[in-house]
């Protein structure tokens, strides 16, 4: 009788710890992750921490910079951008640690939605990268980062097109702005035209405006 007592503890206990008992592991997520901060900026980063069981608890978080004098990062996780280079972010709650790396740099970047990379056109050259990206206003913002450069003339605009041949770009396109140097600039595409999506052009293109020349180009993918 004892025998059989005991065995049907052990099934129970058996039971329990297979098919009803759901042990999970602790986990913290930051649920605003940026790409880059702005210089002069500042950025509240949330996070989401589930327990062992599964439920979400708002806990306290422990927040640390690995170089506070490109990002100081305070104890409720406000992040500010003091100087350009990039740097890594880790939060830590109880048993768990995540961490972020960004740039501090020109813009705030959220998530970059298409890049482009430039090429000369015909007898022209540029080069570099572009990124096209809605900011934490919502806005659409055309970025060429600090490896873009070209050749120039006098009038030389940068803009968004679905066409690279010069003439269709002059007509057509979206005039973004007058560009005299190469290196990082930004463009407020939706302060040129609010009804552009992030859709509409499949280009980018660098154009000796008053004689309609294409000298290069990228296609954001």
């Amino acid at each position: 009788m004892k025998r059989l007592l005991y065995l049907l503890i052990l099934a129970l206990s058996s039971c329990v710890g297979t098919d009803f008992v759901d042990i999970n592991s602790e986990n913290i997520e930051l649920i605003n992750p940026i790409q880059s901060l702005a210089k002069g900026e500042n950025y509240l980063f949330e996070t989401k921490y589930t327990n062992i069981l599964g439920g979400e608890e708002n806990v306290k978080v422990y927040w640390e910079s690995t170089d506070p004098d490109i990002a100081y990062i305070d104890g409720n996780g406000v992040v500010s951008g003091i100087d350009f280079g990039e740097v890594t972010v880790a939060y830590t709650v109880k048993n768990v640690q995540g961490a972020i790396t960004f740039v501090v740099a020109q813009e705030t970047i959220q998530d970059v939605q298409k890049t482009a990379t430039f090429q000369g056109k015909g007898k022209y050259n540029a080069q570099g990268t572009a990124l096209l990206y809605k900011n934490i206003e919502n806005e659409l913002i055309l970025q060429l980062l600090n490896d873009f450069d070209t050749d120039f003339a006098l009038g030389t605009f940068v803009f968004l097109s679905n066409s690279t041949d010069g003439q269709i770009v002059k007509a057509s396109g979206l005039n973004l702005g007058e560009i005299t140097s190469g290196g990082a600039k930004s463009f407020n595409i939706t302060s040129a035209d609010a009804g552009v999506g992030i859709d509409r052009y499949q280009y980018v293109v660098i154009l000796c405006q008053p004689a309609g020349i294409t000298f290069g180009f990228g296609k954001f993918n």
